[in-house]
């Protein structure tokens, strides 16, 4: 009986980890590069993109930087993203540092990103986990949703 759960844990568990490691490894590299950012929502509530506003998204060896009236955006500089496919919607984690972590999720085609991610409240004790966004509908909830298309490089 042990050698049965032995084969099937080789067999079949172990190379699924592998292969869902792979699919986050490729998305990622699927992932880097420049991203104009064309519809910014926030609370359901549609915002304005590019001209001062969220502008693009820059991704680039695992990390992601988002841009602002032609600038970087200090808290949104330099994060590592961490890519779990086998979560529906796929997820991505943004890590500030070790100890700070942005759950969102994300759907990714050839040429369209899209991110959503909860917003920070200003009431947030230290070490509070915030909530991983369930969808892409933000109407009145405590996230926002961007949609980016792949810019020319």
């Amino acid at each position: 009986m042990k050698r049965v759960i032995a084969i099937f844990v080789a067999v079949i568990i172990i190379p699924a980890g592998i292969a869902a490691e792979d699919e986050s490894k490729a998305d990622l590299r699927k992932m880097e590069g420049t991203w104009e950012i064309v519809a910014f929502e926030m609370s359901g509530k549609k915002m304005d993109a590019g001209k001062g506003s969220l502008e693009k998204i820059v991704i680039k060896d695992g990390k992601m930087t988002l841009f602002a009236a032609g600038m970087e955006i200090p808290t949104f500089k330099g994060l590592k993203l961490e890519l779990n496919t086998t979560l529906k919607p796929k997820a991505a984690d943004m890590l500030r540092g070790e100890k700070e972590t942005l759950p969102c999720i994300y759907e990714l085609t050839v040429n369209e990103l899209k991110l959503a991610m909860p917003l920070v409240p200003k009431d947030r004790k230290p070490g509070e986990k915030l909530p991983r966004p369930e969808s892409f509908d933000s109407k009145d909830k405590p996230f926002m949703v961007l949609t980016a298309k792949r810019g020319k490089e």
